[in-house]
This record gives C-alpha cells, structure tokens and sequence, in this order.
C-alpha cells in the first residue's frame, strides 16, 4: 500500500513572532516502505527480552570427543612353579612267581632215600636229594631257583649246587660221599631265598 504523510509549516517573521498557522500541507505519492522479515533463530538461540533486542544465542555445542587411545596390552604374567615331583611307587614284593605263587618252607620238604648208602649209590654219582617246592595251598611251583648244601662232620658234596623246578616243582641233585665214609650231615635248601626246613642224614656204609 502507498502511504502519505501530514506536514506542518510554522512561518516566523522578522521579529522571530510565528505567524498564524498555516493549513496542513499532505504529500502525496511518498515512498513505500516494506517491513523488514522477521529473522529466524537456531533452534539454540531465545528471544531477546522486548522487541528489538539481540536474541540471545549460548555458544553451539561442541564438537564430540574423538575415541580414546586403546591401552597398552598387559605384561605376561610370571610362569608358575614347577610342581614338586611325585613320590616313588613302592617296589613289589620279592620272592613272587608266576601267578603271584611264593614257597612255603612247611609244605616243601627236602626227600633223601632211606638208608642213604654211600656204597648203594657210589656208581650214580652219588645218593639222590629231591627239592620238592610247593606254595600255601601245597600246590608244586615250576621254574623256582633252589640251592643245596651240605654241613657235617664228614667230607662231602652237592652237584650241581643249585638248579631250577621242573613242572612238578622239583629239583633233583646228587650228594657225593667218598666211597667208605660214614657219618652224618645236615642238608640246607632255600628256594628263592625261602629257607625251607633243614634235615639230618645219617651215612651208611
């Protein structure tokens, strides 16, 4: 729209006396004048308090952070202490054979021929002894290791001075005396280290 404006023209005189009013003058035709647009604020700024002050704008938020720096990894722990070294095992019993069998000096027994004649036996190579090996339950034990002697007051000999069971659990040796001696000796055996019951012999012509 075009708007006019109403003007007033006081003349003064020489004297400095206004003289009597004159009637108002209108201009027609003045400029137009377009009102300036409402500015618009960011959304982080308010109004100012009355029309025509500053609004008021706080500082714009900042910037994120960058991610930290990820962490130096760990030292290696220290190694654990060898552990202690574990106990021996107990040793097995000796004097165990086949079958977990042991000699038993009351069932085994030492045979020696009655009479025991040196002259019956001198062409044999001397008079037979028998080793009879059994166990605990009077069972015969092959392949046991059994030795003889002979102690007395008369010369004389064991051969061979030890040998091994046969499947019947016996060991077979020749006590050797001198053609003529009498007397007695006492015959010692062991069977595997089992000390069985010693016996007497009285020698015979």
């Amino acid at each position: 729209p075009r708007v006019g404006y109403s003007l007033s023209v006081v003349a003064i005189d020489a004297a400095g006396r206004p003289s009597a009013p004159s009637a108002p003058v209108t201009t027609a035709g003045a400029p137009t004048m377009t009102p300036l647009p409402t500015p618009t604020l960011a959304p982080w700024c308010t109004p100012g308090p009355f029309p025509g002050a500053p609004p008021f704008c706080p500082g714009m938020p900042g910037m994120p952070g960058f991610p930290g720096m990820p962490g130096y990894p760990g030292m290696p722990g220290y190694p654990g202490y060898p552990g202690y070294p574990g106990y021996p095992g107990y040793p097995g019993y000796p004097g165990a054979f086949p079958g977990g069998r042991v000699p038993s000096a009351p069932n085994s027994q030492i045979q020696v021929p009655s009479p025991a004649s040196v002259s019956m036996y001198v062409n044999q190579g001397g008079i037979p002894i028998t080793v009879i090996v059994r166990d605990a339950s009077n069972v015969p034990i092959p392949g046991v290791p059994v030795t003889l002697t002979a102690t007395g007051s008369v010369a004389v000999s064991v051969t061979p001075p030890s040998m091994v069971t046969d499947g019947n659990g016996n060991a077979l040796f020749r006590l050797v005396v001198p053609a003529g001696v009498t007397g007695s000796v006492t015959l010692n055996a062991t069977a595997n280290g089992v000390t069985l019951t010693a016996v007497p012999v009285y020698l015979t012509p």
